[in-house]
């Protein structure tokens, strides 16, 4: 139960997108300005090149992600059978991630077959702070499962 309010207060930000037209206001007025706020806070190193994206490209990586968010929230997909998913799984979790918890990820083995999880001293947004950790598993976990290893 602990562990269910724990991702629930990380994921106070959810409620805000459910909140339409809330959230496509406010990233009209604030988005470049909120958007390099806040991915910083998140994790995304202050010299990405994604911080310094136009205001087009901001908006478009912003407001479309929300639809997914409100149908998973409001309108969740079912839970596949268990023991259903059958292709090799990695799972990387940045433990320091602010907004997904690792709670959120206990079950998960009761549905793929071959899961392979490895934590890393990460953020959020660990594939643009850590590239090279999230490479090195990559390469490492399909080459452990693919027929021809590469380099």
């Amino acid at each position: 139960m602990v562990s269910v309010l724990r991702q629930l207060l990380k994921s106070f930000y959810v409620l805000f997108l459910l909140a339409i037209p809330l959230p496509e206001i406010a990233w009209m007025v604030f988005g470049v300005v909120g958007w390099r706020a806040i991915l910083p806070i998140a994790g995304v190193p202050r010299q990405d090149p994604m911080l310094q994206e136009s205001r087009s490209k901001v908006l478009s990586m912003a407001l479309r992600p929300m639809s997914l968010y409100r149908r998973n929230v409001l309108r969740p997909p079912p839970a596949p059978p268990k023991q259903s998913i059958g292709v090799p799984t990695l799972l990387i979790i940045s433990t320091g991630d602010a907004f997904v918890s690792e709670a959120v990820f206990d079950n998960l083995h009761e549905y793929v077959r071959d899961l392979t999880v490895h934590r890393i001293d990460g953020s959020h947004w660990a594939q643009r702070s850590h590239p090279e950790i999230i490479l090195e598993q990559l390469r490492g976990f399909c080459n452990k499962h693919a027929e021809n290893p590469v380099g």
